[in-house]
């Protein structure tokens, strides 16, 4: 889904390396859905459900793509928390344009340490 490591992008996943989450344990994986707007000189904020079940990639338009899915609990997170690994990853993608169509795409996986409150839930 990315060619570049920049910045998380929607379809990307987050691993937790560290928790006090007692719904998002160590090893748990989320994904992110997209960017929360924040006001100006914010920084940027994704949302990202976490113990997800397969997601979906929406086409919106001609080069528009929305993720969405379901599964545990949805937390917005400051994207300068994400840490950038070096790890690609085959993450299936239920699709909307037929009956059983599905897409794989290699994402770029970020981990995060979710001890404290540097999110909201």
């Amino acid at each position: 889904m990315n060619s570049k490591m920049a910045s998380p992008k929607p379809g990307d996943l987050v691993l937790v390396y560290a928790t006090d989450d007692g719904l998002i344990p160590v090893g748990s994986y989320g994904i992110i859905i997209g960017e929360i707007r924040a006001k100006q000189g914010q920084d940027q904020t994704v949302s990202v459900v976490f113990n997800f079940t397969c997601p979906w990639l929406l086409k919106a338009g001609e080069d528009v793509e929305v993720i969405n899915a379901s599964g545990g609990p949805q937390r917005g997170i400051r994207a300068a928390l994400l840490k950038a690994t070096k790890k690609l990853r085959n993450q299936q993608f239920l699709c909307t344009e037929g009956p059983g169509s599905a897409q794989i795409r290699k994402v770029h996986v970020w981990k995060i340490d979710l001890t404290g409150a540097k999110f909201w839930r």
